[in-house]
């Protein structure tokens, strides 16, 4: 026997925490012609020595550069509606919308060329659902 459908609950969820990323170097794999013959290098990226002389072969191993780490502090904050609904009371179904907002305390050097950018917004949509016991 079905039972009746449960009401609809509308909540706004701020939320506000500290946190921390960390900023590596990307290592590349590059092709060196020295004395006619090719050789695999594989070094830190760095726009003034590796111009269009170097020939790039792919990324660097994923382990390359962790020694080389940093750690950059900020601020994450989120505001989003929550909808709630479903057919049955053991049912979750929730629609969410809303903002989040990354501050951090200096620019992020993110792509070589790009403007480096401290505050990173975005907005989000997102779709739950699931059985409550």
């Amino acid at each position: 026997c079905p039972q009746p459908a449960r009401p609809s609950a509308t909540q706004h969820r701020p939320t506000t925490t500290l946190q921390s990323t960390q900023i590596g170097p990307h290592n590349l794999i590059f092709i060196l012609n020295a004395d006619g013959t090719n050789s695999l290098v594989t070094e830190k990226y760095n726009p003034e020595k590796h111009n269009i002389e170097y020939r790039i072969y792919g990324n660097g191993p994923f382990l390359s550069g962790f020694n080389e780490l940093d750690v950059k502090f900020g601020l994450f904050g989120r505001a989003g509606l929550n909808i709630e609904y479903g057919q049955y009371p053991d049912e979750y179904k929730s629609l969410e919308a809303g903002i989040t907002f990354d501050a951090f305390n200096e620019k992020l050097p993110i792509l070589n060329k790009a403007e480096q950018i401290q505050f990173f917004p975005a907005m989000y949509i997102a779709f739950n659902f699931g059985w409550k016991k």
